[in-house]
């Protein structure tokens, strides 16, 4: 159910991206529907909206998850989402583009409780032995949302219901899920009301009992003085604002650059997320074998993954600077390596807070989040700065380069000061860092 909760929060997100192109594109004949005349500036605003209410709540929502739990927010949010898909047609109609701004900054809003909730619930529902597995297959509904999202949202679009029947679909799917999760979702173990007693018990005894219902202040002090933890917010931060700059303008160079149509452009940005997404399946299945055997150490296994995650794109995006114009296929490929590549990384950083803190890391990946988003929305303010023309290749290869280097640094910054070890302050008290993670080995 997490799966496909991450997935349509996640076609809400992305489909904006192709959608946006197709509200101002007026060669489309096949539909009756308004047209807007919004400019780079403009679409860049609706682009970034939704990530003005996203950031506000990130913080708030550690706190509440933790102490209320996860399932009704993750419900709600979906629902909302849901209900806001369905008036934007209506309110851009009659307001423009700061009616949607407006409504994709409720989206953002709502949808700001939903990874810090994610990581509250993995942080009580995932054992030691399958964390990467489990948390991987949960957060690979963002890339599936992310593949679907952008194919259809070019199909429906160059039909005769236009860009409006985008939202309406994605309305249905986020109200029918939302409350699908809220049927069957569980805060914890102990709230489940049919897991049976051996399952619930292999849970909450490998995870040395931090998944029961007594409350912890989290000791904050401690945990923004940590290396570790301020290394893995880092390195988050990298990562986010590297996915979002090929996420959000990837479409728009598509077509601008290469001069693909708007039905094709989101077909084709799908492609790298299909790629990505089927290599995150299998590679977390070898993480979680190497990890559980003792072939590598969950420090070594993160810091790899984040650097195949990050350097890896990095290197990518400076390869795309050098293909010579109008060579479609060649950035194809390059594209797809760089989302493939791109998509690892969340085997390491973000992971990691659990790692660190199964008993706080919805508050952990709060805190990152939070400061990635508001960092990372710079990324739609620079590329506007440095693309006054978006058919100029030369262009878009400074456009590409910034994340580049952004992505080199913050993993560097991973690389030295980052850890897989569950911190001292995470641990209760009567428990040692050494005991319980000694325990947690013997019992998986």
């Amino acid at each position: 159910m997490l799966f496909f909760c991450m997935a349509i929060a996640y076609v809400i997100r992305t489909s904006i991206s192709v959608t946006v192109i197709a509200m101002v594109d007026t060669t489309n004949t096949s539909s009756s529907v308004q047209i807007f005349d919004w400019n780079k500036k403009i679409q860049n605003y609706v682009l970034g909206s939704f990530y003005w209410g996203y950031v506000f709540m990130q913080i708030p929502a550690g706190q509440l998850s933790y102490r209320y739990g996860g399932k009704w927010f993750v419900g709600l949010a979906l629902i909302i989402n849901g209900f806001i898909s369905f008036v934007i047609p209506f309110a851009a109609g009659k307001g423009g583009w700061k009616a949607v701004c407006v409504c994709r900054s409720l989206q953002g809003f709502s949808q700001g409780f939903v990874i810090p909730s994610f990581h509250t619930l993995l942080g009580r529902w995932a054992p030691f032995a399958e964390r990467n597995r489990m948390g991987n297959f949960i957060y690979t509904g963002s890339t599936l949302g992310t593949i679907l999202a952008m194919p259809f949202s070019g199909y429906l679009s160059s039909t005769k219901y236009g860009w409006p029947s985008i939202f309406y679909l994605i309305g249905c799917l986020s109200t029918i899920i939302g409350s699908l999760w809220l049927i069957f979702g569980a805060d914890s173990p102990a709230k489940h009301k049919n897991i049976p007693f051996g399952e619930r018990n292999y849970i909450e005894m490998s995870l040395g009992q931090v998944g029961n219902e007594k409350m912890h202040k989290a000791p904050w002090k401690k945990i923004l003085l940590s290396k570790p933890f301020l290394a893995t917010a880092v390195a988050h931060l990298g990562a986010v604002w590297g996915f979002f700059t090929v996420l959000n303008e990837m479409p728009t160079f598509l077509k601008t650059a290469l001069g693909v149509n708007v039905s094709q452009s989101g077909f084709l940005s799908a492609i790298p997320y299909l790629v990505s997404w089927i290599t995150l399946l299998i590679y977390s299945t070898v993480a979680d074998y190497l990890i559980n055997n003792k072939i590598m150490e969950v420090t070594t296994m993160r810091k790899m993954n984040n650097t195949i995650g990050t350097w890896g794109p990095a290197t990518a995006m400076v390869l795309l600077t050098f293909v010579p114009e109008r060579h479609f296929y060649l950035t194809m490929a390059i594209v797809v390596l760089m989302v493939s590549l791109d998509a690892i990384n969340s085997l390491g950083f973000f992971m990691n807070y659990i790692d660190l803190s199964p008993k706080f890391a919805g508050m952990l990946v709060s805190v990152g989040n939070c400061l990635a988003t508001t960092v990372s929305n710079l990324g739609p303010i620079i590329t506007g700065l440095i693309l006054k023309d978006p058919t100029s290749m030369q262009q878009w290869r400074l456009v590409f380069l910034v994340p580049a280097g952004i992505y080199f640094c913050s993993n560097l910054i991973f690389l030295i000061f980052g850890k897989g070890d569950r911190q001292t302050w995470d641990i209760v008290k009567g428990e040692t860092a050494k005991d319980v993670d000694e325990e947690l080995i013997e019992k998986n």
